[in-house]
């Protein structure tokens, strides 16, 4: 046995892998990266054979390995067809003739593909070739997976599953720690959270950089949640879910906002979840609370012990709904868990911890006798690269009755538009990529999208700007900071308002304007305007004349002070000085 064929039990069995690969050119690549790994079997379908669950029902597999890249529908069929035979490990490979853009790789973790090795692999497999070498030993570390299933539903048997907390604590931030193959559990838990989280949760995944931002993606699907890929230093916001850059770890810093860090990976992981942990603990000690959904090795028990050291709640779900326990099991072997709990009971405890059970009990009590909240028909886009103005609107938003997304530049916006219209867009006009004014211009020059409406919402408000705003396309245009009653009164007019085919010719300042809007609707914007600047106008005079008084009181008590001044000195001058001998 070579040197680097690591024996990947202890029983010296041969670790079986069966591979979903029809083509001779993808089974040759495999056989050349395993080649050279003594204790692992490389099991294929049978020539002449197409049922690829019959195979591996013959071979009874360690672990199965899947075309990262094959048809979506095929690769589905085929989850669901393996799922209802066995549980065993599936991993996803790519080869190097695809892009990694291309992969339908988070629909696969929804159907149970257990982790990605996302390297691609290639011809150029040799004996000493550090691809191989990687490929082959995540082989073994899946084939381990089973047994440390079963490890660890024994260990904790005689755990109490059921103990949920039952007071609420004043939690800061939730660090919620994600190893290989955990997505589908942290999108059932996140889909589960209310908008309205009291407190914001950074959340760090065992994920190849190649999709993160496939994930940002998938997880703002399934939750009500606002879901960011942090800057470099980014303040954590209730209702929102913070990832870190690809290849960063995220920390936080003394002010308590989150730093993104270009540091060596920990046990070969970044981002690592220790380090993450370790700075909730760090930063908010007893505010803090830990879940460990799931790890293979030790990433993120460290973190678990850290924020329980400092008076935190830290929570793992139990062995039977975790799909790698290894990395929660050793927490709680470290007396570092305070709860272990069903997946399904954890959003429910993180509710609890941080308030949002009493709240929402409180206002259940509150508003018993109240008409309950009008459920609305018109999907809005919020475009808002401001996380705490994009919390604020999709928040009052979402009590109003309307179904939110929230997009965080104009870009974003657009492409979500594309992927699924709604039937209004609000937007901010200044943000990074692409502005309010240019979203607006590309949707009502499109054909297929031009008849949603569109309104603006920015501190910009100068009757230049306002026009501006209108002959971009825009419905209606509202200036921050908005009022509750104006924004529901607009979003009324323009939502209910027939198309306007009415094109005007303005100029303003110099610059003509070609405006698409009914005359009603510019006088009104510019009315809406006017009364702002001439409230404005008011404000500046009235305190212009307050500056002038407390001036001339100030003039008056100078003056006041240096007739006082004169007197003293004239004192001293006239008091007699005892060292000339003056009495």
């Amino acid at each position: 046995m070579t040197a680097h064929s690591a024996v990947w039990n202890e029983g010296l069995e041969t670790l079986r892998v069966f591979v979903v690969e029809s083509s001779a050119v993808g089974l040759t690549i495999f056989r050349r990266h395993l080649a050279h790994a003594e204790d692992i079997r490389l099991c294929a379908m049978p020539q002449g054979q197409s049922d690829p669950i019959e195979a591996i029902r013959a071979v009874t597999p360690h672990v199965v390995c899947l075309n990262l890249h094959a048809p979506a529908m095929e690769s589905l069929t085929f989850m669901a067809a393996l799922r209802s035979e066995c549980e065993c490990p599936v991993l996803a490979v790519r080869f190097v003739e695809t892009a990694p853009e291309d992969a339908n790789l988070l629909p696969l973790f929804e159907a149970g593909v257990t982790d990605v090795f996302s390297s691609p692999l290639n011809w150029r497999a040799q004996e000493d070739d550090p691809l191989s070498r990687a490929f082959a030993e995540h082989l073994r570390q899946l084939g381990r997976l089973p047994a440390q299933r079963q490890q660890s539903l024994t260990t904790t048997m005689d755990v109490d599953l059921t103990h949920m907390p039952t007071e609420a604590l004043a939690v800061n931030l939730v660090a919620i720690g994600v190893g290989a193959g955990g997505m589908p559990e942290l999108q059932r838990l996140v889909a589960q959270l209310p908008v309205d989280f009291p407190a914001p949760i950074v959340c760090c995944c065992h994920l190849d950089a190649q999709f993160q931002d496939a994930l940002v993606d998938w997880l703002t699907q399934h939750t009500q949640l606002a879901v960011h890929r942090t800057g470099l230093v980014e303040a954590p916001l209730p209702g929102s879910i913070y990832l870190p850059p690809p290849d960063h770890h995220l920390v936080l810093d003394n002010q308590g906002r989150l730093v993104a860090i270009d540091a060596p990976p920990l046990h070969g992981r970044r981002p690592a979840m220790d380090i993450t942990m370790e700075s909730a603990a760090q930063r908010h000690g007893a505010a803090a609370i830990g879940v460990l959904l799931c790890g293979q090795g030790v990433d993120g028990a460290r973190g678990m012990q850290a924020i329980a050291s400092a008076g935190g709640v830290t929570i793992i779900p139990n062995g039977a709904t975790s799909p790698c326990f290894e990395a929660p099991r050793r927490a709680w072997e470290a007396n570092a868990v305070s709860h272990i709990l069903e997946l399904s009971q954890i959003a429910q405890a993180l509710c609890v911890l941080t308030g949002h059970a009493e709240k929402s009990a409180q206002n259940a009590h509150d508003t018993a006798s109240t008409a309950p909240t009008p459920s609305r028909d018109q999907a809005i886009l919020v475009v808002e690269d401001s996380a705490t103005q994009a919390f604020k609107m999709k928040r009052f938003l979402q009590d109003q009755g309307y179904p939110v997304q929230v997009a965080r530049d104009g870009q974003e916006g657009w492409e979500m538009l594309c992927k699924q219209p709604p039937d209004l867009v609000i937007s901010d006009v200044s943000m990074p990529r692409m502005s309010g004014f240019e979203l607006c211009r590309k949707i009502k020059g499109d054909a297929a999208h031009r008849e949603i409406p569109v309104i603006l919402v920015t501190a910009l408000s100068s009757p230049e700007e306002v026009i501006e705003g209108l002959a971009s396309g825009a419905d209606a245009y509202v200036t921050k900071p908005w009022e509750e009653r104006a924004l529901l009164e607009q979003i009324d007019s323009v939502v209910h308002a027939p198309p306007s085919s009415c094109e005007l010719a303005l100029t303003i300042g110099g610059k003509p304007y070609r405006i698409n809007a009914s005359r009603a609707r510019i006088l009104n914007q510019l009315f809406v305007v006017y009364d702002k600047a001439t409230a404005h106008h008011s404000t500046l005079i009235d305190e212009q004349l307050t500056l002038k008084t407390e001036n001339v009181q100030l003039s008056e008590r100078i003056a006041q002070l240096e007739t006082e001044l004169s007197s003293l000195r004239a004192q001293l001058e006239t008091r007699p000085d005892p060292s000339r001998g003056e009495t």
